[in-house]
């Protein structure tokens, strides 16, 4: 489909209406949004395993990960930080932020 076709979103959305993981998901156009909210007193994420799903969806679907696009924030005034591990999907670290412009959300 050439780039700019107008019915491109349409049809890109219908491509990936099927897209879910383990947790909290935000589609906007291209960008796709994973959240987790981890209990007061709690260290575990289950954010691996939610990578993981998006990972195996988009080999299904025959759609690439742009892993320098990919980034985390971790949030919260008690969430120590030290125990939140690296997190890594398909031999890629994600790299960690401390700021990122979320698409959709002026």
């Amino acid at each position: 489909m050439p780039q700019g076709f107008y019915l491109g979103p349409l049809i890109f959305l219908v491509l990936i209406n099927d897209l879910t993981a383990g947790c909290l998901l935000r589609k906007f156009v291209d960008d796709t949004t994973l959240s987790e909210i981890i209990p007061k007193g709690e260290t575990c994420s289950n954010m691996s395993s939610s990578v993981e799903d998006i990972l195996h969806w988009s080999q299904c679907n025959l759609m690439n990960i742009n892993w320098n696009k990919t980034k985390e924030l971790v949030l919260g005034s008690d969430l120590d930080k030290k125990f939140c591990q690296e997190l890594c999907a398909d031999g890629n670290i994600v790299e960690r932020v401390s700021v990122f412009k979320l698409l959709g959300v002026s």
